[in-house]
């Protein structure tokens, strides 16, 4: 009888701790969902906020240039081919597929979100001051702005990045041999800031990590990119050099 009641009560001790234990766990549980929406929230909130002041002219002037200690602001320009689409002899124009990435420096950002501890924040390119870049020598329409938005971070980087139907003029000769080579210029800068306002800085090359070889006529053989000062204007010249398969 002794060893029978000795029994139930080690069980009891045993359900008894099984059960706090649980508990305990299950109140843990429930403690971090709680922290974990109480962040969402407030992260939320400080989003929130945060548009709010960007919006608001007295705060954030996207009609004003984010100039560095030059007076100037520095904007890189990286294109990345997809592929060829058409090489138009008789037009005598280049279309490609593409992508644009445009990233500048913007302290008023950085400040902002900094104050309000986000490390990054998708913005609406229409709340921004953004870059006016074109392609110079364009053969379709010249408005390179897409209405997306552009990743900020808390160090004051702004990055934006938009598809691009590229068409330019190039000079072709009437007829190509197997294997000529046709090298066709894709000029951009700013259309209205000179480079005492806006500097283009540009890789030595397109990026060709997405391109894709559908044309049957043309093959691209190599990309080269050089960044100078022309008629006061800073500007980028990608040089795509293409020969007939």
């Amino acid at each position: 009888m002794g060893r029978h009641v000795e029994n139930h009560t080690c069980l009891f001790f045993i359900l008894a701790f099984l059960f706090c234990f649980v508990s305990g766990e299950y109140k843990a549980s429930v403690d971090d969902d709680s922290d974990d929406e109480s962040k969402a929230v407030t992260r939320m909130e400080a989003e929130n906020s945060l548009f709010q002041y960007i919006a608001d002219p007295a705060i954030y002037q996207r009609l004003t240039v984010p100039r560095g200690e030059d007076g100037a602001v520095t904007v890189h320009h990286a294109l990345f081919l997809n592929r060829i689409l058409d090489v138009d002899v008789e037009r005598q124009v280049l279309t490609v597929d593409a992508w644009q990435r445009w990233t500048w420096p913007d302290a008023r950002l950085g400040e902002l979100l900094g104050a309000a501890n986000i490390d990054k924040l998708e913005v609406p390119v229409d709340l921004l001051w953004i870059p006016d870049i074109i392609l110079y020598n364009s053969a379709g329409n010249p408005d390179n702005v897409y209405h997306v938005k552009a990743r900020v971070s808390n160090d004051g980087n702004v990055t934006y990045l938009h598809p691009a139907h590229v068409q330019s003029f190039c000079s072709m000769p009437d007829a190509f041999s197997k294997n000529e080579i046709l090298s066709c210029k894709l000029l951009f800068g700013s259309w209205v800031y000179d480079s005492s306002t806006l500097k283009l800085s540009a890789d030595d090359h397109a990026q060709l990590d997405l391109f894709a070889d559908f044309d049957r006529e043309w093959a691209l053989v190599d990309t080269t990119c050089a960044h100078f000062e022309l008629n006061r204007y800073s500007v980028a010249v990608y040089t795509l050099n293409l020969n007939k398969k």
